[in-house]
């Protein structure tokens, strides 16, 4: 599992759109992930 933190999703939107990562349930924070793939929005 690789993960990726980015403090905004348009820094991140290449890798969700080419890995076709789909959003995790968290209450704090946007998740996109697939089985390969974590990516944590963390916001600023």
């Amino acid at each position: 599992m690789t993960y990726i933190l980015c403090a905004f999703e348009s820094e991140a939107r290449a890798i969700i759109d080419k890995y076709k990562l789909l959003k995790g349930n968290s209450d704090k924070y946007t998740l996109f992930k697939n089985e390969n793939f974590l990516i944590f929005i963390s916001g600023m």
